[in-house]
């Protein structure tokens, strides 16, 4: 079953899996934490709008 990966099959396929593995998880919690600020500056922007703060700018940025 090529593309089937748990993480049994990276627990147990050894070192270099289980480097692997952490490798990964690595790249999603950094990607979790990207989308997590981008989400919190979409939020602030957002609230600017129809307001005195409001900008073309921070619409073609928004």
């Amino acid at each position: 079953m090529d593309g089937n990966y748990s993480f049994s099959s990276y627990h147990n396929g050894g070192p270099g899996r289980e480097k692997d593995f952490q490798k990964l998880a690595q790249t999603i919690g950094t990607s979790i934490q990207k989308i997590s600020q981008n989400v919190l500056s979409m939020q602030k922007m957002v609230i600017q709008l129809d307001t005195p703060q409001d900008t073309q700018e921070l619409r073609n940025q928004l």
